[in-house]
C-alpha cells in the first residue's frame, strides 16, 4: 500500500505536473501562528507540508530559514511542537513530512522520533544525512 505521500507523487506524474510542497520550520513565528500558517498553505493549494525541526546551524538552508529557525528556537520550539503541527498538518488530510539535520534527532531518543511520525501518519526525513545504518534502523524502529 503506497503511503500518502507517494500517492501524492502517482497522482501529480499522472497530471503531468510537480507537486507544491509548503515548507514550515516548527515554532515560526510561533506556534499559535505555524498553524494558522499551515492552514493558509493548505486552502492556498499546497500538495503537502514539510514541517522543519528547528535547528540551531541549518548552514545548508541558507539565511530564510536559518533566521526562521533561530527565531522558532528562540520561542521555545522543539520536537513537542514540531509533532503537533504535523498532527495537525497530517489531520487535515494532506501528506506531510517532518525535515531535520541528523544531529537533532541524536538528541532526542530515536525510536520516540519514529514511534511519533508512524502514530501521526507522517515521515522522517532526512536527505542530508542517513547512512544505510540509519536506514535500516528507521526502517526496524517503524516495525516496533
Amino acid at each position: 500500500m503506497p503511503t500518502a505521500l507517494e500517492q501524492l507523487f502517482i497522482k501529480t506524474k499522472s497530471e503531468n505536473r510537480a507537486a507544491l510542497i509548503g515548507y514550515l520550520p516548527a515554532g515560526f513565528p510561533t506556534q499559535k501562528e505555524s498553524k494558522l500558517i499551515v492552514k493558509a498553505m493548505i486552502d492556498g493549494g499546497v500538495d503537502a507540508i514539510e514541517i522543519g525541526y528547528p535547528y540551531s546551524d541549518p548552514i545548508m538552508d541558507g539565511p530564510v530559514i536559518q533566521a526562521a529557525s533561530e527565531q522558532a528556537i528562540s520561542n521555545g520550539a522543539g520536537v513537542e511542537e514540531v509533532f503537533d503541527l504535523l498532527k495537525i498538518s497530517v489531520g487535515y488530510g494532506v501528506p506531510s513530512v517532518v525535515m531535520s539535520y541528523w544531529s537533532p534527532i541524536e538528541k532526542v531518543w530515536f525510536s520516540k522520533i519514529c514511534f511519533c511520525c508512524i502514530c501521526c501518519w507522517g515521515f522522517w526525513c532526512d536527505y542530508s544525512r542517513f547512512n544505510n545504518r540509519r536506514v535500516r534502523t528507521l526502517e526496524e524502529s517503524s516495525k516496533e
